[in-house]
């Protein structure tokens, strides 16, 4: 029987901007801060309160929160 082969996605972060509501995909690296991945996806001027969305739970988000791959992070 032939194993089923699952599609290997790239590993993204989406991000939301606060303004428009649009979300924004960046390329999942290891050691990603939530930081950095606001600079790739050319956010400026956010709240310094966020939330990262990860498998089904909530948790806070700083600067020098470590994102994981799928994270949704959006902010208050």
């Amino acid at each position: 029987v032939p194993k089923q082969i699952k599609p290997i996605l790239p590993k993204t972060v989406t991000l939301i901007d606060p303004v428009s509501g649009v979300a924004k995909k960046v390329p999942w690296v290891p050691a990603l801060k939530l930081y950095s991945a606001r600079r790739k996806a050319g956010l400026s001027r956010v709240p310094n309160t966020a939330t990262v969305e990860r498998r089904g739970r909530v948790i806070s988000g700083k600067h020098s929160t470590a994102l994981q791959p799928g994270d949704v992070v959006r902010w208050k």
